[in-house]
């Protein structure tokens, strides 16, 4: 049975916790004023009440002032501790789109539909819709994610047939091509590329049909970057006047 509580007073630490985070604890707080979810992952306390999991989640609840939310596992020891340390999972953002979409929550049951339909990660997705880094990751995850409408949509198409015509041509004519553009990195780094503004289209998918013996694996997106670009510059009048970093 889970209960909630805003007596935290009943709550005991149990020797075998570690040290509070505050980093981590700094972070739980901002999530918690930002969109309480707490009532989704209630803390574990054994019969005597020691906290067997969610030290962190009760801390951040003191410190909000919010109800904390806690479930009782009598056969709970304080070796579980431990195992439950070396056996958490933290939510990715396929957890977080799962949990929204069965929710129903319509912003996030389009986008589903949308990576769907066009074969694209989680991540890609986010990036073709210009939802990327810490701060558009962290909005997705707290519920305030908006799947675009209208021009902006369209705009995102036109940049997403773009992806797969590069994906399509270096994948088909270049031994392991199709390995290559199965790299999230290299995808990054295609999708940063077709996003710069001085790009012409034309003259990249030209250049990447002549130089494909210059694809290869990188270490990392920069370095997909700077090839890539390095392959548009290539006997280019208008070469891209800056390399852009991700």
């Amino acid at each position: 049975m889970i209960e909630k509580t805003t007596n935290y007073e009943m709550f005991k630490k149990s020797s075998a916790n570690r040290p509070i985070s505050q980093t981590n604890l700094a972070r739980i707080v901002s999530s918690i004023r930002s969109k309480n979810l707490l009532e989704f992952r209630p803390i574990i306390v054994n019969d005597r009440m020691e906290v067997i999991d969610g030290q962190h989640r009760l801390e951040a609840a003191k410190v909000v002032g919010v109800e904390i939310w806690y479930k009782i596992d009598k056969e709970s020891q304080t070796e579980d501790i431990l195992l439950l340390n070396l056996n958490q999972k933290n939510w990715d953002l396929g957890d977080f789109l799962n949990y929204y979409t069965s929710s129903d929550k319509e912003e996030y049951v389009k986008f589903g539909a949308f990576i769907k339909k066009e074969n694209v990660d989680i991540r890609q997705g986010l990036r073709l819709l210009n939802v990327a880094g810490s701060h558009g990751f962290r909005n997705f995850k707290s519920g305030d994610f908006k799947f675009p409408e209208g021009f902006e949509m369209v705009n995102i198409m036109n940049s997403l047939s773009k992806y797969k015509a590069i994906i399509s041509l270096i994948s088909l004519q270049k031994i392991d091509g199709s390995k290559i553009c199965a790299r999230h990195k290299f995808k990054t780094a295609l999708l940063e590329m077709l996003k710069n503004e001085d790009l012409d289209f034309d003259v990249f998918k030209e250049k990447i049909a002549v130089n494909l013996d210059k694809v290869r694996f990188c270490a990392g997106a920069n370095e997909y970057l700077n090839m890539l670009t390095q392959i548009y510059n290539w006997k280019n009048r208008n070469p891209l006047p800056d390399l852009n970093r991700l």
